[in-house]
C-alpha cells in the first residue's frame, strides 16, 4: 500500500550557536530519546528542520518559517524568523481558523485550547466552555490563517493553512503532524495521521474498479455576481474520483465559472450527482426550489434533462450544524477526508457498506434537512468507534461475495429518505401497508440524528 510521504528518516543535526544560557550545551542532541525524525518532506504544504535544541518548521503555503525552542531557551535570538516559541506548547489561541479545531482533538489536546474567535460558530462540543476571551497570559501562541506582526515578548501568532483547496483530501489531513510538531508529538500524530490515510486509501482502492461510473459535478453559486461556478480544485476532484466517480469539468482551456445560464447547462448536462456547496445564505430562501431557479433547471430555458434533476441526485455538504445552524463539514471534513470520502462513496453506491450512514451529505432535492449536533451523547476522550476506520480490502464490484458485512457489499439505510427495508415479494395489501409504516416509521428514526464522529478515535494503532 502507498504510505505518506511522512517517510520516518534519521536526521543529520545542524547546530548553530546562538548566544543561551551559560550552562546550556548546544552541542548536544536535545531530541536524542526520540530515534527518528520527520523527513524534510514539503509535499503536503510544510516541513521541518531539527537542530540539536531547536526546530525550524517552514509553512509553504503562507511562506513563514517558526523556530519551535525546547529546554526553555531564550527565543530572542530568532528575530530572523515570523514567530519563535518554546516547545512544548501548553495553551493556545485559535482565531478564525475553526478547522484547526478536530486536528486539536486528534491530539487528544483540546483542553489546550483557552480562546476560539467566533466561538458560537464552533461545532465541537469539546470547546463548548471556551469563549474568545482567554484573558492575559493564559496562551503561548495563537494559531491564525497567518502570522501577525511577532514582537519579542508578546505572544507569537503562528500560521495555519491546509484549507487551501489546491492540496489534496489526504495532504489536508496530513496537517495534524504541523500542529503536532509545537507539541513535541510528531510521532503520536504520524500514528494517528496513518491510520486515516489507511482507512482513506483502502477505501479509494476498493472503488477503483466500480461498476457504471457516475459523474458528479460540485457546484458554487456566488449570489453576488450571479456566476454559476463548477469545483475542480486539487481537494474537491480527489474526493470524486476517489469515490469511483468521473469528475465533470470543463477542459483546462475553458473556465469553471459561468455567467450564462446556457453555458452552465451545457457544462453539467452529463451530471448523474450534483454536490452543492454554495453558502446557504446565497440560495434566496435557502430552498431546492431557489436552487433550481437560479441555476435555471425549472423553465423552459433549460433544453437538457439532466439526470441530477429528474432522479433528485442533488446534495449538499451541510447536512450536520450546530445550534447556531454552522455548517460541520468545513470544520472537521478535513481533518477526516476518511469520512467524507465515505459519504460520497455512499451517496453513489449505496451498497458498499452496510453500517455507514451520512456524515455531512443530505439530498436536498429531496428535502432532507440538516441535523444538530446532539451533545448529550458526545464524549470527547472516547475510544469506542474505532470500527470507523476499519476497512476491508476487496475490489467493489468484481468480488461480489466478499465483505458482506461491516465493510461489505450490503445496501443499507441512510438518510435522506432511502429505500433501507426490502419488502420482498408484496403478496397482499396489508403486508404493502405494513411495510410501509415499517419504513416510514424507520426513515423518521434515520432523520432525528447523524452521526458525530469523534475526532481523536484513531490515535491508536489499527488492530
Amino acid at each position: 500500500m502507498r504510505r505518506s510521504p511522512f517517510i520516518w528518516a534519521a536526521f543529520a543535526f545542524i547546530t548553530t550557536a546562538y548566544a543561551q544560557d551559560p550552562d546550556f550545551d548546544t552541542s548536544v542532541d536535545q531530541y536524542s530519546d526520540v530515534s527518528f525524525r520527520l523527513a524534510n518532506d514539503k509535499t503536503n504544504g510544510f516541513s521541518v528542520e531539527y537542530h540539536n535544541w531547536y526546530k525550524i518548521v517552514t509553512n509553504h503555503e503562507l511562506n513563514e518559517q517558526y523556530a519551535l525552542v525546547c529546554c526553555g531557551q531564550p527565543t530572542t535570538n530568532f528575530t530572523q524568523y515570523h514567530a519563535a516559541v518554546n516547545t512544548p506548547v501548553t495553551n493556545v489561541g485559535v482565531t478564525t481558523i475553526r478547522d484547526l479545531l478536530p486536528y486539536m482533538e486528534l491530539l487528544g489536546s483540546g483542553e489546550r485550547v483557552k480562546s476560539i474567535e467566533g466561538y458560537q460558530n464552533v461545532t465541537s462540543p469539546c470547546y463548548s466552555g471556551v469563549t474568545d476571551s482567554p484573558g492575559n497570559g493564559t496562551v503561548d501562541i495563537i494559531f491564525s490563517d497567518h502570522s501577525l506582526a511577532n514582537m519579542p515578548g508578546s505572544t507569537s501568532y503562528v500560521g495555519f493553512s491546509p484549507d487551501t483547496e489546491q492540496l489534496t483530501p489526504l495532504q489536508q489531513a496530513s496537517w495534524l503532524v504541523y500542529i503536532a510538531l509545537f507539541f513535541d508529538e510528531e510521532g503520536e500524530a504520524t500514528t494517528t495521521f496513518g491510520n486515516i490515510e489507511s482507512s482513506y486509501t483502502c477505501h479509494k482502492d476498493n472503488m477503483a474498479d466500480a461498476p457504471e461510473k457516475k459523474n458528479l459535478a460540485w457546484t458554487y453559486y456566488d449570489s453576488t455576481n450571479k456566476t454559476w461556478t463548477l469545483v475542480n480544485t486539487p481537494f474537491y476532484k480527489a474526493l470524486a474520483e476517489d469515490a469511483g466517480a468521473k469528475l465533470v469539468e470543463p477542459n483546462s482551456a475553458q473556465s469553471t465559472s459561468y455567467t450564462q445560464l446556457n453555458e452552465f447547462h451545457t457544462a453539467i448536462r452529463y451530471a448523474d450527482y450534483v454536490i452543492d456547496v454554495t453558502p446557504i445564505n446565497n440560495l434566496g430562501n435557502q430552498s431546492y426550489d431557489d436552487w433550481l431557479t437560479l441555476g435555471g433547471f425549472n423553465n423552459n430555458f433549460n433544453v437538457y434533462s439532466q439526470a441530477f434533476v429528474s432522479e433528485k441526485n442533488v446534495f449538499r455538504a451541510d447536512g450536520l450544524v450546530n445550534t447556531n445552524g454552522y455548517s460541520d463539514w468545513s470544520q472537521r471534513s478535513p481533518a477526516r477526508p476518511d469520512l467524507a470520502l465515505r459519504d460520497i462513496i455512499h451517496m453513489i453506491y449505496p451498497t458498499y457498506q452496510n453500517e455507514y450512514s451520512f456524515t455531512w451529505l443530505r439530498n436536498f432535492a429531496k428535502s432532507d434537512t440538516p441535523r444538530q449536533v446532539a451533545d448529550i451523547s458526545y464524549v470527547c476522550n472516547a475510544t469506542d468507534i474505532r470500527s470507523e476506520l476499519q476497512c476491508d480490502p476487496y475490489k467493489f464490484g468484481v468480488d461480489q461475495n466478499q465483505n458482506s458485512g461491516g465493510g461489505g457489499d450490503v445496501h443499507s439505510l441512510s438518510t435522506g429518505g432511502k429505500a433501507g427495508i426490502s419488502v420482498g415479494v408484496v403478496v397482499a395489501a396489508i403486508i404493502a401497508g405494513l411495510a410501509a409504516f415499517f419504513f416510514w416509521r424507520r426513515h423518521r428514526q434515520v432523520k432525528a440524528s447523524r452521526p458525530f464522529y469523534r475526532m481523536n478515535d484513531v490515535n491508536q494503532s489499527n488492530p
